[in-house]
């Protein structure tokens, strides 16, 4: 049940598309927003625990991404640009990752601390 839109306003496809993003979808999907946001914190202030967190909220970007993409078929249901944004956002991952890399190997410049 989703308390904060109404579905009766949702034709049939949208309500066959929603129905194939199953709760833990959806939890991956928190999970790689949540702990994006703490990594971000976590960079900015130069912790070492960041770049572990990182690649959890990764991994969590290539499951909800494939699910999106290869099973429910987002391309049939939303349009191009929707798709586009995906693109970005996984982009925006892997960068931050390379940028946390980055900073690992440039440990003259940036002191990582616990």
């Amino acid at each position: 049940m989703d308390l904060l839109f109404d579905l009766t306003r949702l034709n049939d496809a949208e309500l066959e598309f929603r129905s194939q993003f199953p709760l833990w979808i959806k939890m991956f999907y928190a999970a790689a927003v949540t702990l994006g946001f703490l990594t971000s914190i976590g960079l900015v202030s130069r912790k070492a625990w960041s770049k572990s967190i990182l690649r959890i909220s990764l991994i969590s970007v290539i499951i909800q991404m494939y699910q999106s993409f290869f099973v429910a078929n987002s391309l049939d249901y939303v349009g191009n640009s929707e798709v586009i944004i995906s693109c970005i956002i996984f982009a925006g991952a892997h960068i931050l990752v390379w940028i946390a890399n980055f900073i690992k190997i440039q440990n003259s410049l940036f002191e990582l601390s616990n």
